[in-house]
């Protein structure tokens, strides 16, 4: 089974929320401690949330929370599960060519496992099953960034959301 679904029916964001962005103040995260699992990536507050699919995500789902994610050239954030979060729903805000979104679905991390590459289609959103171990590698001169709607009750499953998603009613006021 597959760990991402591209929601192909969807139509492309909006500029209105590319833009900003390049303009964000970006979060970078603390030390991490023993005591406490601490998000990693850089990322920034959006405005998507206040959308008409957030809003009925939210009702179908519960607790979610948009962000923008940074991904640095030539850097990676290593193998893991997302903390506090079931599923994702990203999308692609610039093109830098040689970066990887992987799944591992089976073996060892240190040895040898089965992947599968995510390739996401810019501007266009992508569900992922964040508890699934997985990692991003951006292999680029350029910064990579993405929007993402991140579903964080417990209690949510990727197969419906994915549901959900398919049944969606596409229409002009969806990004409003």
């Amino acid at each position: 089974m597959s760990c991402f679904y591209h929601v192909d029916h969807f139509p492309p964001i909006p500029m209105e929320f590319v833009t900003p962005v390049f303009n964000v103040e970006w979060l970078y995260p603390g030390a991490e401690t023993s005591a406490e699992k601490t998000i990693r990536i850089v990322h920034a507050p959006s405005d998507f949330k206040k959308t008409r699919l957030c809003y009925d995500l939210f009702k179908a789902f519960g607790e979610l929370k948009t962000e923008y994610f940074k991904n640095e050239p030539m850097s990676y954030y290593d193998w893991h599960m997302d903390i506090k979060r079931n599923c994702g729903i990203n999308f692609l805000l610039n093109d830098v060519g040689n970066a990887l979104t992987l799944y591992m679905h089976s073996g060892d991390i240190r040895l040898n496992g089965t992947i599968e590459n995510v390739i996401p289609k810019l501007y266009r959103p992508v569900l992922l099953d964040t508890t699934v171990r997985h990692c991003v590698i951006n292999y680029s001169n350029q910064t990579r960034y993405l929007l993402s709607i991140g579903l964080h009750d417990p209690d949510v499953k990727f197969a419906d959301v994915q549901e959900f998603l398919k049944r969606y009613p596409v229409s002009e006021n969806m990004y409003k």
